[in-house]
């Protein structure tokens, strides 16, 4: 897991000068990151991602034709390859052609987004485990191409209200004008981060 903003880029946010808070935001730093995967079901961090294509094993659902890759994704298809153990052997021996497979996006609003499904298209399909063996392996580079803005401002917010979080007894930050207001359950950063949520996430 690698962090979106840096300590640095932080400081100067808030602009705090001199570096005797640095240790407090380098643990909001790592709380707010952790925090966003958690709650968008996902990894953005480029640092994460493979400069190289690397083999990863998928298991076919119900749909033999459109394979899901859950809390993975694909940052690009350079040098992608996808393969099927058709025998169930733990060889995965037939390589399909480039013609055979198609990726896809989940949300068509992100930019540059990564893509997280594979749809077999033409005469081929995902093969079932019936011995409990992956049976799809895929070659690509994995994460995504860049961070997403949204991920990265909703860092800045969530990391200085998690700092402040030392003089905010039981997360309680202030009193406003409509009340409470509580850290950790920004508006903004749920609207900066809800069209990137995946999967299973906290609520």
């Amino acid at each position: 897991m690698a962090d979106y903003i840096s300590v640095a880029e932080l400081r100067t946010w808030l602009g705090i000068v001199g570096t005797s808070e640095d240790t407090l935001l380098d643990t909001a730093i790592t709380a707010t990151t952790a925090w966003i995967n958690e709650y968008c079901g996902q990894d953005f961090s480029q640092v994460n991602q493979n400069t190289v294509a690397t083999t990863r094993q998928f298991y076919a659902h119900r749909d033999p034709w459109r394979l899901f890759f859950a809390h993975d994704s694909i940052a690009d298809t350079v040098n992608m390859v996808v393969k099927t153990d058709d025998n169930e052997d733990g060889v995965a021996e037939t390589t399909w052609a480039a013609s055979d497979w198609i990726v896809e996006s989940e949300k068509t609003g992100h930019v540059n987004g990564p893509y997280y499904a594979l749809r077999a298209v033409g005469n081929r399909w995902f093969p079932k485990s019936i011995n409990g063996r992956p049976l799809v392996h895929v070659t690509a580079r994995w994460g995504w191409p860049t961070t997403p803005r949204p991920v990265v401002e909703a860092s800045y917010i969530l990391a200085s209200e998690f700092w402040k979080m030392r003089d905010a007894p039981f997360g309680v930050a202030g009193f406003g004008e409509f009340g409470v207001v509580r850290v950790r359950r920004n508006p903004i950063v749920l609207q900066l981060l809800e069209p990137y949520r995946r999967g299973v996430a906290i609520a």
